[in-house]
Parts: structure tokens; C-alpha cells; sequence
């Protein structure tokens, strides 16, 4: 077997990408003043989403006039003679030269499958003389992952990177599926090929493989959603050619029909339903919905009501104007709310509320009031 150093499957420890890869800044953009969500009822609490934004390094200013939030730095990084992994929590993991890990595009990885012997698992070995470009990540069967971090980072990498350069996919047949991904097989495929990269990607079997150059996308502030605060993702997700679909509802609730996350509750669904039929929406579900689809429906919507989920990747396909309420709540070990829905759609400018279910139990009084707020 070919070997890196003295063993090809040893890791020494993890370093920032910033410190160890050949970096190119490619853009300074994003917003820095972000309209914050509008009150979704009177003297709503606001705590656990301030709490949120800490994360990004955002902060409420004055008396809620805008959040403040650092700008954001685009570069390409490229490591010479690296290795990087293909493999189930392992997805995108890169290794450089010296055995250390790059530890801002493996930040979805699975640490504990090496952290402890320091060891890779026993994968195959391959050696590529190639430049590689690598935008998924540890989830990359996360739609949110999936669409916004990998198909949208080869969009960009198409059109500053060579045509020599190969862009690696998991592949979705031999290796993506048995990952129990959370979309379809057409979802995978459709997106490729609406984002114009079909053509493009090379889909690699599990293994650890060795090319010339690595490639990558990464930013600062390097927290993962902030990637979504620049600019250009959204000018090409805008580009995206999908037909305009008449018999698609305007208004609509994103349903959830296999959710065993607690994001809603049985009891909670109970509540909402009639008011969703009263007030004229339409209940939808993305689980067997082909992409072009999702992206008409969200292209067209002027008004969403959805749990946090995955599926609200497809706000970066709304318009300007679109109202969004978002059902959110703290997970268990937490003690905030995800933000990074709010992060999309305040770059959109899309209308956006959230009601914390975790926080103030949902009263059908309260919820009709988050819709006409």
C-alpha cells in the first residue's frame, strides 16, 4: 500500500485551514446591518434568539434596530499533497502533508471515529495525480448541507478554477446512498444538473484518497452559516432555470410527514391545522417533491409557515417581500435557538418571524396573531 509519511491512515492532530493552506481572498462582501425579525406577537421574548446570534458573532443594536454582524471573507485554499476521505462521517475530511487536519471543512465530520487512536478507519487507498476541488462536508446528506455548502460552492469554483480541476462528489449510487440520506436520489441528480455541473463532478467510491492539490472553499468569520451571508451564492441560486408553475399554492405550511424530531408535536399539529385551513393555506410536503418543484414553489410563494427543518434550504430561492414564520425551538443540550434561517432570509429580504415553541407554548390566539402580524 502507497504511504504518506510513515503511515497513511495516522492523523497527528488538527489545525486551521488558515494556517496551513496556500489562501487567495476572492471576495469581501456580505451584509453588515441585518433587519431583525419582526415581533410575531405582543412583547414576544426575544432572549434565546439574542442568544443565537452570539454564534455568528451578531448582536442586537440599540432597541432592535438592525443586528450588526461582521463582514465576511471568501477565499480559496489549496493544500499540496493532501489526502481527503470519502466515508461515512467522514465526508470531505482533508489531510495535508504532515498528517494534520484541516479543521473548518471537516467541521461536520465525526471526530470521535479518529480523535481517539488517531486513526483513520480501514478504507481503501487511492492515489489520484489530479487537482481536486471538495465542497461537501460530514453531512452531506443534509439537504440544508447538500444544496447550500456543496452544489452551491462548485457553482462558484466553476467559474474561478481550471477546467482541469475535478470537482469530487460522494458517488450517489455506490457510496451517497447507503448513507440514509434525507432527500432522493432525483433531488441529488436535479440539483447537479439545474446548477450546471453535471458535467463537472467526478463521484468517488469510499476511500482515502491522495491528490497533487486540494481545493476549497472557506471563509471568516468561519462559522459555517456565514458562508450563506455573502452575497454571491444568492446571485447564482437567483440564476437557477426553473419554469413558473401555476398550480403551485402561494401560501403554504411545510408539513413534516415522517418527523421524529420533536421539532412539532403531535398535540402542537392539532392546534395549528384548522388554523391553516381557515386562514388558506395549503400543507405541503417536500419529502416527495422533485427539486425543480421545490424551487418553483419557493420562488413563488408569498407567504411560508414551516418547523425548522432542513427543507428551508429552499429559502434561498424566495423573493424579496415573502413572508416567512419559522417554528423553532431550542434542541435539549441548547440554550438558544438556531438562527440560521434568519441569517438566509434577511439576505433576501424576506419578511421573517419566528415563534419559539420551547419558550412560549403555542396558544391558537398567538399563532394567528404571528400570521397577521
Amino acid at each position: 500500500m502507497p504511504s504518506i509519511q510513515s503511515d497513511p491512515f495516522h492523523i497527528k492532530n488538527t489545525i486551521s485551514s488558515f494556517h496551513a493552506a496556500r489562501k487567495t481572498d476572492l471576495m469581501k462582501a456580505g451584509h453588515t446591518k441585518l433587519i431583525p425579525p419582526a415581533e410575531a406577537y405582543p412583547s414576544q421574548n426575544m432572549d434565546d434568539f439574542r442568544c443565537g446570534l452570539s454564534f455568528y458573532g451578531a448582536r442586537l443594536v440599540g432597541d432592535s434596530e438592525y443586528i450588526s454582524i461582521r463582514q465576511t471573507v471568501l477565499r480559496l485554499l489549496t493544500v499540496e499533497n493532501g489526502r481527503f476521505v470519502i466515508g461515512h462521517g467522514l465526508d470531505g475530511m482533508i489531510i495535508d502533508n504532515q498528517d494534520r487536519v484541516m479543521s473548518e471543512p471537516s467541521c461536520f465530520c465525526n471526530h470521535g471515529l479518529y480523535n481517539v487512536s488517531k486513526r483513520l478507519p480501514d478504507l481503501p487507498y487511492h492515489e489520484l495525480n489530479d487537482d481536486v476541488f471538495l465542497s461537501f462536508d460530514g453531512a452531506a446528506r443534509n439537504y440544508y448541507h447538500w444544496l447550500l455548502y456543496a452544489v452551491s460552492k462548485m457553482q462558484i469554483a466553476k467559474r474561478i478554477l481550471p477546467d482541469f480541476v475535478k470537482f469530487i462528489i460522494p458517488d450517489a449510487i455506490k457510496s451517497f446512498a447507503t448513507r440514509n440520506p434525507a432527500f432522493s436520489q432525483e433531488v441529488f441528480n436535479s440539483s447537479l444538473a439545474v446548477a450546471g455541473l453535471s458535467d463537472r463532478v467526478t463521484p468517488l467510491e469510499d476511500g482515502i484518497y491522495r491528490a497533487r492539490r486540494i481545493h476549497y472553499l472557506w471563509h471568516s468569520p468561519t462559522m459555517p452559516e456565514l458562508y450563506l451571508n455573502m452575497e454571491a451564492p444568492h446571485r447564482l441560486f437567483d440564476l437557477f432555470d426553473v419554469p413558473h408553475n401555476p398550480e403551485l399554492p402561494e401560501r403554504f405550511y411545510v408539513g413534516r410527514a415522517m418527523d421524529g424530531s420533536g421539532r412539532i408535536t403531535p398535540d402542537e399539529q392539532a392546534l395549528i391545522d384548522p388554523i391553516l385551513e381557515q386562514e388558506g393555506y395549503t400543507k405541503v410536503f417536500l419529502e416527495g417533491m422533485d427539486f425543480r418543484t421545490q424551487v418553483a414553489l419557493f420562488r413563488q410563494a408569498t407567504s411560508i409557515i414551516a418547523p425548522h427543518g432542513a427543507g428551508l434550504a429552499n429559502l434561498v430561492f424566495s423573493r424579496k417581500g415573502t413572508k416567512l414564520l419559522e417554528l423553532n425551538r431550542r434542541l435539549d443540550n441548547q440554550n438558544h435557538l438556531r438562527n440560521c434561517f434568519y441569517l438566509i432570509a434577511a439576505n433576501r429580504g424576506i419578511h421573517y418571524k419566528f415563534y419559539n415553541m420551547g419558550g412560549s407554548p403555542i396558544t391558537a390566539e398567538r399563532f394567528l396573531s404571528a400570521l397577521h402580524a
